[in-house]
């Protein structure tokens, strides 16, 4: 199924099987007194649409899949049924946008579609989604640099990203930092002006050990002190 398929956006693109078999039921009575500005027709396929999506639940798939199944597969659900599924994994998905273009809600679905899988409840508080949310306001390479227990401490994570980098605004990226933060941790956001300074040696160095190992002598630290 294509994404077009699935968004079934403009109404004509979803199936109104409903709406043709009462047609063809009708076709007798059509074809004696006549249709000549499509009434009739218009009228039953508008029926037959309040039908739609009933009679698509309950249509085996292509192959053979039963039709309820499609409120529990991604690759298939239409857009309309993602809030379902989103709260299957404990995602909560917007509304979508109020009279949308094609375009619009083309990106609204395929954006869904991967948070309901990045943003499941089951990986909530950890470093994995700290680092999928943050990099949703970076630009390439969305570097993301995140350090647990910093300096010793067990209840401190620090983050560091690249002003550079930064797509939205440096707010916004700390709020969608700190959304994602585990109660209890203390996060120390800093957003980083250079890649050739101290404050990028500690960023991507998280004791002297590490970097004594990583550098083969002051010089080359001093080069590329953002090696990570």
């Amino acid at each position: 199924m294509t994404d077009t398929n699935r968004l079934n956006y403009p109404l004509g693109l979803y199936p109104n099987d409903v709406g043709d078999f009462l047609v063809e039921q009708y076709q007798p009575i059509i074809d004696k007194y006549g249709d000549p500005e499509m009434a009739a027709r218009i009228y039953l396929m508008g029926l037959g649409w309040m039908l739609a999506e009933v009679n698509d639940l309950t249509k085996e798939g292509p192959d053979g899949e039963p039709g309820w199944s499609q409120l529990f597969d991604l690759t298939r659900a239409k857009t309309d049924w993602l809030p379902w599924i989103g709260q299957l994994v404990g995602y909560r998905v917007p509304p979508r946008p109020p009279d949308p273009t094609p375009g619009e809600l083309l990106v609204y679905d395929q954006e869904q579609r991967e948070r309901i899988v990045t943003r499941s409840s089951h990986r909530r508080g950890g470093v994995d989604i700290l680092r999928d949310v943050i990099q949703e306001h970076l630009d390439d390479p969305k570097t993301v640099i995140i350090q647990e227990r910093y300096s010793g401490r067990a209840a401190h994570i620090h983050v560091w990203v690249y002003a550079d980098q930064i797509i939205t605004s440096a707010a916004e990226v700390e709020r969608a930092a700190r959304s994602q933060k585990a109660t209890g941790l203390i996060m120390t956001f800093t957003i980083l002006t250079g890649t050739q300074n101290y404050a990028a040696l500690t960023a991507n160095s998280a004791s002297y050990a590490i970097a004594t190992a990583k550098f083969a002598n002051y010089s080359e630290m001093l080069s590329n002190p953002s090696k990570p």
